[in-house]
């Protein structure tokens, strides 16, 4: 009978992780060599048993012995008495040594009682109680104690004055506690560590558990709850080494490139000045990540639980899925990342280009170095952009023009009028050529006399 269902799950293989597949953890073929043997049927109950191999059992005792280390299991019985050697005041007197070896052997025998086999027990106990009289006369309560291992430590109850009050029958012990040291029962406590640890993370499970309705959470066993929160672990575990490679200019597979990109929005095609180049939407936060370590700007933080450098947090990240936060990202012919635009959609408002970065593979942050600058112009018409607030340090030549007359108040005056932002005038001269691949941008901007022009006509000063 397995009581425990977070060793059930390891033992069956159903709960692993690469760091408890590791070296000192429990190995991958452990549970797998747990599985060997025989079930038979008993023909007069029709009850079914399984009898394991002597692999099997090997490999469940190695299970057992690892997983208990991990989880720190011990059980304490705390002794109201003088248990300490009259002779060395951080060892059992023989008497007590005896009385712990017994413990010991009785705790075994309640297990195989309770339906464990022996090759499933590992019990992990010690006994607690006082120094011999003459090495605690003149000692603080919490110097009088000893324990059979020497440590004055309980797991749990870390501090002495905790052990002295259990040890001294406090009116505030819990009735569970006190009868157990009445009947000298042991007390267990458990201090998980290593790849149990982060299983049991509590801050991960949480983050797990936001992801899931009220309605899920109500029906979630315990077990299933801890396998969610490792799944999501794992995932992202495999997130960050993807992006550790892309950084590090190892290769990876193509398609990490395009997943979770939508299809392309612009096309630039062979005679334009970006030929194969398309513009795209990043859907998926997940694939910020690849984003940002591609070009090396911190986008990535979108991605749940971050990217390893960056990290949002949920609310942002919430707000990527909800579409309140966009990522538009321009790729090359080979649909790798070269520039990078996040727009925050504004209720009642509409688009605000809030960043511009990136100018290829590892060109970080600085839009402003892009040659991509027509390209950009071309998406913040489709878009229909109603303000830029990236910092004017960051955006090439047309970008800068373009957020400069947004900024203007004649650009406020055109939307009362429905004019367009960016309107054409046939005399300017030509800004730079290329800009407007698509049919409904710009050929070029106005020229400052027909702003002026303007402004006068609307009785702007």
């Amino acid at each position: 009978m397995i009581f425990d269902p977070i060793f059930k799950a390891i033992r069956e293989g159903s709960l692993t992780t690469a760091e408890l597949r590791g070296r000192g953890g429990i190995r991958e073929y452990l549970p797998g060599d747990a599985k060997e043997g025989q079930t038979r049927v008993n023909p007069e109950t029709g009850e079914e048993r399984f009898y394991p191999s002597s692999r099997a059992r090997a490999a469940l005792e190695d299970i057992n012995q690892i997983y208990d280390k991990m989880t720190g299991l011990r059980g304490t019985v705390l002794a109201e008495r003088t248990i300490g050697d009259p002779k060395y005041s951080s060892l059992l007197s023989d008497r007590e040594k005896l009385r712990a070896r017994e413990f010991q052997e009785e705790t075994s025998d309640l297990l195989l009682d309770e339906g464990l086999s022996p090759y499933e027990i590992n019990p992990n106990t010690s006994l607690m109680g006082y120094k011999d009289p003459q090495y605690s006369s003149t000692t603080s309560p919490t110097e009088r104690i000893v324990e059979e291992s020497g440590k004055n430590t309980l797991g749990t109850y870390t501090t002495g004055d905790m052990k002295a009050l259990l040890l001294l029958g406090s009116k505030n012990l819990p009735k569970s506690l006190k009868t157990a040291i009445e009947k000298g029962q042991p007390i267990y406590d458990m201090a998980p560590s290593g790849p149990l640890a982060q299983i049991l993370d509590t801050e991960k499970l949480v983050d797990h558990l936001a992801t899931l309705s009220a309605r899920e959470i109500k029906n979630l066993r315990f077990e299933d709850a801890i396998k969610g929160s490792v799944k999501t672990i794992e995932e992202k575990a495999v997130r960050l080494e993807l992006g550790k490679r892309i950084r590090e200019g190892k290769p990876v597979d193509k398609a990490v490139f395009l997943k979770g990109v939508s299809d392309p929005l612009l096309k630039y095609d062979a005679n334009s000045a970006f030929p194969g180049f398309t513009w795209r939407r990043i859907k998926d936060p997940d694939a910020t990540l690849v984003e940002g370590a591609y070009i090396g700007h911190s986008v990535g933080g979108y991605a749940k639980g971050g990217d390893g450098i960056y990290d949002y947090g949920p609310k942002r990240h919430q707000e990527f899925l909800d579409g309140k936060v966009k990522a538009y990202t321009l790729r090359d012919a080979k649909g790798k990342p070269v520039t990078t635009v996040e727009v925050k959609e504004v209720e009642g408002f509409g688009p605000v280009v809030e960043q511009v970065k990136g100018a290829g593979s590892k060109s970080g942050n600085r839009g402003d170095k892009t040659p991509y600058d027509t390209a950009l112009v071309d998406l913040f018409n489709d878009l229909k952009v109603v303000r830029i607030t990236e910092d004017k340090l960051y955006l090439p030549p047309l970008s800068l023009a373009y957020k400069q007359q947004l900024d203007s108040p004649t650009s406020a005056a055109r939307s009362r009028l429905a004019v367009p932002q960016l309107l054409r005038n046939e005399d300017a001269p030509q800004v730079q050529q290329g800009i407007g691949q698509l049919p409904n941008a710009p050929q070029n901007l106005p020229d400052e006399g027909f702003i002026e022009a303007m402004r006068r006509r609307l009785g702007i000063d």
